[in-house]
């Protein structure tokens, strides 16, 4: 993915989100696309993260990503020291008991709507959402993977990537703004 495809898409992208409105729907795909753009262009930055992660700690990694070969992209650059889990219930078990279990094992790579809910990843403290979901719900489901009954850290942290400059900012504001919105309506404000 070259910048000027990048910006092209980003181009595109603004277009489809006027101000600070989320279209009703993307029925052509449009916005998914310009997303995998910048997911692509950015990929190589998130495994530099990674490995410089891995450098400077004996720490765990949980990884999250939208989409899946960007997951399947960082996982597979770290071989043996990652699992990257697709969301087959069958294979949810191993890859779980893998990464919790084997020391060897230090980053945990999984789609956010597979990986976000029903595990617990407890053996890391720190997680990196390499993509930006699209709701704050599925933001707060990915970050209570590590956040958990079983937790021994004293703290939890979480680094989100976002690509800087383009519809991922975007995103992330709304995202924010409507979680946000749902608290005051949590407190009946």
């Amino acid at each position: 993915v070259t910048d000027a495809e990048i910006r092209k898409a980003d181009k595109a992208a603004r277009k489809l989100i006027s101000g600070s409105r989320m279209p009703a729907n993307d029925e052509n795909g449009e916005l998914a696309h310009i997303r995998r753009l910048v997911t692509e262009a950015k990929t190589p930055l998130v495994i530099e993260w990674i490995e410089r992660f891995l450098d400077s700690t004996d720490e765990k990694l949980v990884v999250m990503g939208w989409h899946v070969d960007s997951c399947a992209t960082i996982a597979k650059a770290f071989g043996k020291e990652a699992v990257l889990f697709r969301g087959t219930s069958a294979k949810k078990h191993d890859a779980v008991n893998r990464f919790q279990n084997d020391p060897t094992c230090r980053v945990f790579v999984a789609n956010l709507k597979a990986g976000g809910v029903g595990i617990t990843l407890t053996a890391a403290r720190e997680m990196l959402l390499a993509e930006m979901p699209w709701t704050d719900a599925d933001y707060k489901q990915a970050r209570d993977r590590i956040n958990r009954i079983g937790q021994t850290a004293s703290s939890v942290s979480y680094t989100v990537c976002i690509a800087a400059d383009t519809v991922e900012e975007i995103v992330w504001r709304i995202v924010e703004r409507k979680a946000q919105q749902a608290e005051l309506l949590v407190k009946g404000e």
